[in-house]
């Protein structure tokens, strides 16, 4: 609720690095945006994980063999990455 508030000082449109670049000056700006990479980057990876070892099980009951954990990454990675794409 605190960002939404903060939001509504604004006029136009305007992000969380911006607010905290009004507040926080140049530094607290970079900070937050290194913090965003990290959150979107850890995310990314909890995803991948998750969706691999989802797709593993998926494949492993198609051909009726065990699929390796990465080998279902690496299909989640494709996927995604198709569906990115187009």
């Amino acid at each position: 609720l605190l960002v939404a508030e903060a939001t509504l000082w604004f006029e136009g449109r305007i992000n969380l690095p911006t607010i905290v670049e009004f507040s926080l000056g140049r530094i607290g700006k970079i900070i937050t945006i290194i913090l965003f990479l990290f959150l979107f980057y850890c995310l990314f990876v909890a995803y991948l994980d998750a969706g691999g070892n989802l797709f593993s099980e998926m494949l492993s009951y198609t051909l009726n063999t065990p699929v390796q954990h990465y080998v279902g990454v690496f299909s989640c990675m494709m996927f995604v990455a198709t569906i990115a794409y187009t």
